[in-house]
């Protein structure tokens, strides 16, 4: 089952909201935002996700259990039926051709919202695209006829939605400006590049197979081992198993350009 159609763990009751019960593992609540009743840990969420607090107020919460490394968050035909602000970890999004290639869409991270998500729950029709967990994630999730309901009476829920919408579309045209006029080659050093860039990220080595970059880039694995040999032997990167050492960042950067 998606994770996305998991119950959620807060309803509504006859005069306001509460907790009505807790899924196995969750420990009892400690703290109380409107007469409502958090985990602690889920308070941390609170500054990182926009729109928690009133999510709250409005009588939603988290998951049963955060979805594990691996699961998917919704499938490609399906419909959504909960939309989920991402309090921690990395869902990618991404289409899967006919031939079995994936092309990734773009991430959603730390305090950020899906567009085929929002799309799906909204329009109330199936997801067009997949996303899977590809870091240890925690939400906030929302019935989807619930946000149908608030974008219905609350400017602030349409305000965010809107905008949402507006900044990864502005995402998506970038990928098909990317994929349509850059060659493969600077687009592989811009996200060794990003990839270096990471939040957290410490050391030059990138853990990511050849396999993997290209699933990122929309291209076979063929043409990435082609390009990072290309790469090795400029002595930018060292290539092992499931690893990329990045050893001249100048060079790299000067291959995301062109130059």
């Amino acid at each position: 089952m998606p994770w996305g159609s998991i119950p959620f763990c807060f309803a509504v009751s006859g005069v306001g909201y509460r907790v009505t019960a807790l899924a196995p593992g969750i420990l009892p609540p400690r703290r109380l935002i409107h007469g409502q009743a958090l985990h602690p840990r889920k308070v941390q969420f609170l500054p990182k996700v926009p729109l928690a607090s009133s999510v709250f107020c409005r009588g939603s919460g988290p998951t049963r259990d955060p979805p594990p490394v691996g699961a998917f968050f919704f499938r490609e035909g399906d419909p959504c039926h909960h939309f989920a602000l991402l309090g921690a970890g990395d869902i990618r999004v991404f289409k899967l051709g006919p031939n079995g290639r994936e092309i990734t869409l773009y991430h959603v991270e730390e305090g950020q919202t899906c567009l085929v998500n929002m799309l799906s729950v909204t329009l109330n029709a199936p997801a067009v695209a997949t996303g899977v967990v590809e870091a240890p994630a925690e939400a906030l999730v929302i019935p989807a006829a619930r946000v149908r309901e608030w974008a219905g009476d609350s400017e602030e829920v349409r305000t965010f939605l809107f905008e949402t919408m507006a900044r990864r579309l502005m995402d998506v045209m970038a990928l098909v400006e990317e994929i349509a006029f850059r060659r493969m080659d600077r687009r592989l050093a811009d996200l060794l590049l990003r990839r270096l860039g990471a939040p957290g990220k410490t050391s030059t080595v990138i853990a990511a197979t050849h396999e993997e970059l290209a699933s990122e880039l929309g291209t076979v694995r063929e043409v990435v081992s082609r390009l990072l040999g290309d790469f090795d032997r400029r002595g930018a990167v060292t290539t092992g198993r499931g690893r990329i050492e990045l050893r001249e960042l100048s060079v790299l950067r000067s291959l995301s350009v062109g130059e």
